[in-house]
């Protein structure tokens, strides 16, 4: 006969130690997926401005960040990616250098 089987028990610190590896591997993954943008953006052409100005950093936190956006200046358009957590910076490019990223 077999033995009788132990009930399993709930351990709450199994479990959050579990949580805490998964969120710290995600960030760690997130930080890679922007590094790499910023490298394909650069690649295609897109100029690195830091936030070292006041106008800078409040363009900055006005954009979301990670995110590519189309600015439109009478005939002038140009795109605009905003990553205040890596580099602290702003990525510019033409709609050249854009066409070049999205390939």
């Amino acid at each position: 006969m077999r033995p009788p089987m132990k009930p399993k028990v709930f351990r709450p610190a199994a479990l959050l130690t579990v949580i805490v590896a998964g969120a710290l591997a995600a960030c760690a993954t997130q930080q890679q997926r922007i590094s790499k943008t910023e490298d394909d953006l650069a690649a295609a052409g897109f100029v690195v401005k830091p936030a070292n100005s006041e106008k800078r950093q409040d363009m900055l936190a006005r954009l979301p960040p990670n995110k590519i956006l189309q600015r439109v200046h009478g005939d002038n358009v140009h795109y605009v990616y905003a990553d205040p957590t890596v580099c602290k910076c702003l990525y510019v490019g033409t709609q050249e250098a854009y066409s070049k990223f999205k390939q």
